[in-house]
């Protein structure tokens, strides 16, 4: 919210950064004060990459005037860097008005505590279609007999043997990445006939069985078996750049590659290479690595794409990033981007936060944004996204009053600080010593005797001695599981739990230690002593769930 003196009206100053709509009826609708709000809306659209122009303007291009006052941000195409982060002095929200979120510096902008969104459930059905749209120009050759019919001469009026060409029923597609899109692919290709197999190894078990298709817990074996393969992940430090010739020549001969999701996932010099040597027949793309094409500097094998090499005559086909694409996606879009920027800066409730990752779409009390990279390989996450974002699939996570999410986001909560409860754990097992130190007569010399030489001194009175004595026993009980708990949060870590739940573990540790220590120094009666074998076994327990938990994960991946 801007800055204004205690008796203001408070003004909220979004922009649009595109320039995607002729007006702004929808914005003035979603973002106007409800009964009981009261505060003022400047919005504007600032048009740094309207349809239809082939690049987009600087950030900076944005008066100062205006920057130094906007809240939040809606933006479709734009990327956001480091240095982009520093034109905007009162930023708190962005988000990115589609499902990717890889040009957005999301560390950066959660240094200055600028919360990331963006919209995973528009266009779900459009890219699914548009997936099997284009499985099907290249696996029924719809696309190469078009072009022999266009010829001078036309080709005789016959079907022409190509590998492209097979029957759908009964062979495989394969799906990297099983989110809703994901999904919604393969239902749709299961209703062709096709035996479905997905690879995405941070769902959890059991999605296979309800959607009565196959999983492999193996890339390589995804990649031997699909004689379709349609990519389906988000574009993160685990996938990026990671379908290359390794990969795609271990598809059966003549499989077809379908790629709709990100296309800095896929390597264009190891699907060169593999049509070339006619490892897969065809090659069916609506996304590229770099978006749009630069004119000075286009890959060879879109080049032969355009130049209509006969090599790849009907082998490929390209669509310009238009598989979310409806005139009804396009509405989805700007209002539920909309609706996002404005639950999380105006109203403070429900938000689509992506951090990279978090995935668990849960409704709670307090929800701090957090990194949970799983497939972003962040090491933060998620999500969700949930990745879990960070898995291959996108979630949601829920926060309520911005107020509190700011907050959140300003001490850097986003990341993981599981870690950093194990020395903390150290500090609450060490403080009852300390305690009981500052109540008798302390003598480093000798503390190990302390407590028997406090017991017995006569100008300590009996509750004082009782207290050093309990006190001493908190802190022996606390080093005797802190080992177990610093074991715990390494393998929560090392099978990648989401981070989420390594922070509310290892939090809700903490808390059970803390509790346990005022409960059992200041312990008189029986209720207090029960309370205090609470605390002790929900430390435990907690103990107990990541151990469980990491060991699920594990065994899921065997």
């Amino acid at each position: 919210m801007a800055d204004s003196k205690a008796d203001a009206v408070p003004t909220f100053t979004i922009i649009q950064a595109d320039g995607l709509y002729p007006d702004d009826t929808v914005e003035q609708q979603i973002f106007a004060p409800r009964p009981g709000q009261n505060y003022k809306l400047d919005f504007v659209s600032t048009g740094l990459w309207p349809t239809g122009t082939p690049q987009s303007k600087p950030w900076s291009a944005i008066p100062e005037e205006l920057r130094n006052r906007i809240d939040g941000i809606m933006v479709l195409k734009i990327g956001f860097t480091e240095s982009d982060v520093e034109l905007f002095p009162k930023l708190k929200v962005i988000v990115r008005m589609g499902v990717g979120y890889d040009r957005l510096d999301r560390p950066a902008l959660a240094k200055k505590g600028v919360i990331v969104c963006n919209v995973p459930d528009y266009g779900t059905a459009e890219i699914a279609d548009h997936a099997i749209g284009l499985m099907l120009s290249m696996r029924r050759g719809i696309l190469l007999h078009n072009e022999r019919q266009r010829a001078t001469p036309p080709d005789p009026w016959m079907p022409i043997e190509t590998p492209l060409v097979a029957r759908l029923q009964k062979s495989t597609f394969g799906v990297f990445g099983l989110g809703r899109i994901g999904t919604a692919a393969a239902l749709r290709a299961k209703a062709f006939g096709f035996k479905v197999l997905f690879y995405d190894p941070y769902l959890p078990n059991g999605v296979d069985k309800s959607l009565d298709i196959e999983r492999t817990k193996d890339i390589k074996e995804l990649f031997r078996r699909s004689n379709v393969l349609s990519l389906h992940s988000p574009c993160t430090r685990e996938t990026r750049n990671l379908i290359g010739y390794e990969l795609l020549s271990l598809l059966p001969k003549g499989a077809v590659l379908v790629n709709t999701s990100r296309g800095e996932v896929l390597n264009l010099d190891g699907v060169e290479q593999c049509l070339r040597e006619n490892i897969i027949s065809g090659a069916a793309l609506d996304v590229v690595p770099i978006e749009p094409i630069p004119e000075d500097n286009v890959h060879s094998l879109i080049q032969a794409y355009r130049n209509k090499e006969p090599w790849l005559e009907g082998r490929m086909v390209l669509t310009c990033h238009t598989a979310f694409y409806s005139p009804e996606s396009f509405v989805d879009i700007r209002v539920k981007s909309c609706e996002t920027l404005r639950d999380v800066l105006i109203d403070g409730d429900a938000l689509q936060v992506e951090d990279g990752s978090c995935r668990h779409r849960q409704r709670l009390s307090l929800h701090f944004p957090r990194y949970a990279p799983r497939a972003d390989g962040n090491g933060l996450i998620r999500p969700s996204v949930h990745t879990n974002a960070n898995n291959l699939s996108t979630g949601r996570a829920y926060a309520i009053h911005t107020s509190l999410t700011m907050a959140a986001a300003a001490l850097d909560l986003t990341r993981n600080f599981s870690f950093y409860t194990v020395p903390a754990a150290w500090v609450v097992a060490i403080a009852p010593h300390f305690y009981a130190a500052s109540l008798g007569k302390f003598d480093n010399k000798s503390p190990r005797t302390y407590t028997k030489e406090s017991t017995k001194d006569q100008s300590i009175d009996k509750a004082t001695k009782e207290k050093i004595v309990r006190a001493e026993g908190a802190q022996q009980n606390g080093f005797e599981n802190l080992g177990l708990f610093a074991a715990a949060v390494v393998a929560g870590n090392i099978v990648r739990l989401d981070n989420w739940t390594l922070n509310a573990l290892s939090g809700g540790y903490l808390l059970s230690r803390v509790a346990y220590n005022l409960i059992y120094i200041n312990n008189t009666t029986d209720a207090m002593a029960n309370a205090r074998s609470v605390a002790y076994l929900t430390g435990v327990g907690i103990i107990f769930t990541l151990f469980i938990k990491a060991g699920n994960v594990l065994r899921g991946q065997l």
